[in-house]
């Protein structure tokens, strides 16, 4: 029987209109679509009632319902702006992008003063790669609306990672300013001071995201993420948990506490996980973490054929939609090369002040560990993996002149001084720099250039296993890993028998399992007075943004040593091409 029958005794579309809409204010979806349906029958000529029942598919999620009943509405009334605006919703979300931006131009050439429509064309670029357009589109609507929070607070999205981090931040309270409520905007933020390594700001304002919006799973864990920079395990925990319990699809959250917890204290957990992975068949990149995840679990019981399994099927669904950048790398070092290889060292010209450490060599290669304990020195700061000098050398390029504020060294240090002011000493951590040793060495004065590497296999495997989540798309082909990792290892030959006052080379085996002796060469080095602080860098209390975050809050130790003997038969490949390049063969069994 028909239980909305006898609620109403009029069947006229207006009073049908209005029960169903009772029925949508009070979130009975299905009531109100059935009473809508009804009403599509009594007055099918009615644009709004086709235009409701599409939004409440699209409320269920059943986007082809909802797609062809917009599109009857827009039949019936071609101007219907708000139709426009929610089929290019509809079609992003579907992923037809190209149909999406046309609808949302609809709606922008009907209601070109309306806000909303360029704020989702941008969203659409972006997700079309069009990072440039998208941006301007922000701006546009930003103009149109200068009193809507939404576009500053996406903008500011948009220039972070331009590295523009001040005018991000501006922008960000901009938008907090005209909606002190707005979590994005809070989220934002947090982000900005984050990479301006004011963590402790960071975690503030993603808590006043919170605050906004309790029940956001992704702002829990953009919090954990936070927490574990801080090197603070148990509060991340606790978010992931609170994030999880909230969405149990958000996948990498379930990544992000594999690295630390082996799920023992979260049975249910580990049984959604295992049980979430039976159920994918790696429809899209979030899938991705699930992979890692059960291989990480798997890794921590020492069950590593297992592992290997959920490994090796994460990272080729992973190379499938990300291609290696192996070529590109090794192609583009090879030309740095031999453009730079003739420059002469400068070292001769110390001075005291504006000291650079440059620490190059490969992601996973114990660099981390490195500039947590130089940065135990209080006089040094860490500058992270910035890009400066790849910014420093563009700019130096173009100016071409022999001005000595413009050198390749000041245009550096102005760069480096946007981090802070009366900076000493700074250690660069962005590792690729090795291709640049040639003209760090010829043009940097006090420059120390410090090359890390470990045991290859080990190193190989640690970059499979780490999930980058962007950049360093060769980690996921173990055969394109060892060439990277050759091509490295021939160039930084080449350049320690140039340069061999300014590099010095850090095994980063020898340096765990012998602390105390390799430690305090390096100092001495260095030329730096000693601290036992430098045995403690687990104790340092920056932010730290690499994979490695979390195993550098442990005290030095060399349980990762040899571990890449535990999945032997997987490495086989990167094992055959390292002893044809007579690459450390003497660590292979």
């Amino acid at each position: 029987m028909d239980n909305t029958k006898g609620e109403f005794n009029d069947h006229s579309p207006e009073s049908l209109i209005a029960e169903a809409i009772r029925y949508q204010n009070s979130g009975e979806v299905d009531k109100a679509l059935t009473i809508y349906t009804k009403a599509s029958l009594v007055n099918p000529d009615n644009s709004e009632i086709f235009y409701q029942i599409g939004m409440l598919f699209k409320l269920k999620g059943q986007l082809n319902e909802a797609e062809t009943n917009i599109r009857k509405a827009i039949f019936i009334q071609p101007d219907f702006v708000d139709a426009y605006i929610n089929l290019g919703l509809i079609l992003q979300i579907s992923g037809r992008l190209i149909e999406a931006r046309h609808a949302t131009l609809q709606a922008i050439n009907l209601s070109p003063h309306l806000v909303f429509p360029y704020i989702n064309l941008a969203d659409i670029m972006i997700h079309q790669g069009r990072a440039d357009e998208a941006q301007l589109i922000t701006i546009k609507a930003i103009s149109v609306d200068p009193y809507c929070p939404y576009p500053y607070s996406n903008l500011a999205g948009m220039i972070k990672g331009r590295g523009l981090l001040l005018q991000s931040k501006k922008l960000a309270n901009s938008a907090i300013k005209l909606m002190p409520e707005l979590a994005e905007a809070y989220s934002n933020l947090s982000s900005v001071l984050n990479e301006m390594g004011r963590l402790d700001a960071a975690e503030i304002a993603m808590k006043f995201a919170l605050r906004s919006k309790r029940n956001e799973p992704i702002l829990y864990l953009n919090l954990a993420g936070l927490l574990m920079q801080k090197g603070d395990l148990d509060q991340a925990e606790k978010n992931l948990i609170k994030g999880l319990n909230l969405d149990d699809k958000l996948n990498h959250a379930h990544f992000l506490l594999s690295q630390f917890s082996d799920y023992r204290a979260y049975p249910f957990l580990r049984d959604q996980l295992f049980k979430s992975i039976n159920d994918t068949s790696l429809k899209n990149k979030e899938d991705i973490d699930l992979m890692f995840a059960a291989s990480n679990l798997l890794h921590r019981e020492r069950r590593f054929k297992e592992s290997t399994r959920y490994l090796k099927q994460a990272n080729d669904y992973k190379l499938a939609l990300y291609p290696s950048d192996a070529d590109k790398l090794i192609n583009r070092t090879n030309e740095i090369y031999n453009q730079t290889s003739d420059c002469l060292s400068i070292r001769s010209q110390i001075s005291e002040k504006s000291r650079c450490l440059f620490i190059v060599g490969m992601p996973r290669s114990g660099s981390t560990l490195i500039d947590s304990i130089l940065s135990m020195n209080p006089e040094v700061m860490s500058l992270g993996e910035v890009g400066i000098f790849d910014e420093a050398m563009s700019e130096w390029h173009e100016k071409s002149t022999s001005d000595y504020d413009n050198n390749l060294y000041q245009i550096y240090l102005k760069r480096r001084s946007k981090y802070g002011k009366n900076l000493n000493i700074t250690t660069d951590k962005y590792l690729y720099n090795y291709r640049h040793v040639a003209l760090i060495a010829s043009e940097f004065p006090c420059v120390q250039i410090l090359n890390c590497y470990r045991n290859p296999l080990d190193n190989i495997l640690s970059l499979y296993r780490a999930n980058f989540k962007q950049g360093n798309y060769y980690s996921s082909s173990l055969d394109d890993s060892a060439r990277v990792l050759i091509n490295k290892e021939q160039v930084m030959k080449k350049f320690k028998s140039k340069y061999p006052l300014n590099i010095y080379d850090i095994n980063y085996d020898q340096l765990v399992k012998k602390p105390k002796q390799k430690i305090r060469e390096l100092i001495s080095w260095l030329g730096w007075d000693w601290s036992d602080s430098y045995l403690s860098p687990q104790k340092n209390p920056r932010s730290i943004q690499t994979a490695s975050c979390i195993q550098v809050r442990n005290p030095i130790n060399a349980k990762s040593v040899g571990g890449w003997r535990n999945y032997k038969e997987l490495l086989a490949p990167a094992i055959e091409i390292l002893q044809a390049n007579n690459i450390d063969v003497n660590y292979i069994d």
